[in-house]
This record gives C-alpha cells, sequence and structure tokens, in this order.
C-alpha cells in the first residue's frame, strides 16, 4: 500500500433511534444532490445489505419501492 493512510473507522452518524438513513436530502440548497448513506447497524443487527438495496432502487428511480420508509431522510424533513 503507497500513498496517505486512510482510516476505514471514524464517527458515523446516527440519529437517537440508532436507525441508519439511506436516500436523496429533500431539503434545502443540495436537494436532490446529496445522498447520505449512514451507520448500518440497529440493536447489534447488521443492515448493510437491507441498506443496499434501498440505495439501488433510489439510484435506478425507483425509490417509491422502498420497503424501509424509516431509513429515508424523508421523515426527518421539515
Amino acid at each position: 500500500f503507497t500513498g496517505p493512510y486512510q482510516s476505514r473507522t471514524g464517527v458515523r452518524f446516527r440519529f437517537k433511534d440508532r436507525m441508519p438513513v439511506v436516500g436523496w436530502v429533500s431539503t434545502g440548497p443540495f436537494a436532490q444532490k446529496l445522498y447520505l448513506l449512514t451507520g448500518f447497524y440497529k440493536n447489534g443487527m447488521h443492515l448493510a445489505e437491507i441498506c443496499a438495496r434501498e440505495m439501488i432502487l433510489d439510484v435506478a428511480d425507483k425509490g417509491y419501492e422502498r420497503r424501509y420508509p424509516e431509513f429515508s431522510p424523508l421523515r426527518f424533513s421539515v
């Protein structure tokens, strides 16, 4: 490995209910330009596979088919 050291660990953004957030930011100047992808754990359960499926649906413009709306940043929109 050459080049600058890059850590794969760090602080992950999460909400009080510890749910991961996966999806487009829907408000503000960066609406539909910024995609959030946060930690993949909820009560010790690894949710990376579920979050990846949700992300694929968003990227393919099939967000209406998402099964887990609780992962969406829309629930925090004002």
